[in-house]
């Protein structure tokens, strides 16, 4: 059986990957559940799939291009611009969010203030 959740955009979504949500989707459902008669179903080995994230989304432009002309600035969206510029390994061309996110995450871990700065530098981005 296929079933298809939404799960609605919140500000506190925004920062969560899909497969991070993939996870939290699996795991929440992997228990044995009551059905209305008082029998149980075992669903334990459930397992999720990401269809649309907009971690997949591919900008119609380059992030990094965009991210360049943000080295000027005196804050954390400026420092992810100065890093990415001396970074001849961050993504081009559109690459996506998620691209990015593993591109931070491999170069200095799961350092909060630069996936931070990338979903702050992303949302104004597509605000540009």
């Amino acid at each position: 059986m296929k079933i298809s959740i939404e799960i609605p955009d919140t500000p506190e979504l925004a920062a969560i990957t899909h497969d991070e949500m993939k996870s939290i989707i699996e795991r929440a459902m992997a228990f044995t559940h009551d059905r209305d008669d008082g029998s149980q179903i075992d669903i334990a080995g459930t397992k999720a799939t990401v269809i649309v994230s907009p971690w997949m989304d591919r900008p119609s432009r380059s992030f990094r291009a965009w991210l360049k002309t943000q080295s000027g600035r005196d804050d954390f969206v400026g420092d992810l611009a100065k890093d990415a510029v001396m970074d001849k390994a961050s993504p081009g061309g559109r690459a996506t969010k998620l691209e990015w996110r593993r591109h931070i995450v491999a170069a200095v871990g799961e350092n909060t203030g630069a996936l931070s700065a990338l979903d702050e530098a992303w949302a104004e981005f597509l605000k540009a």
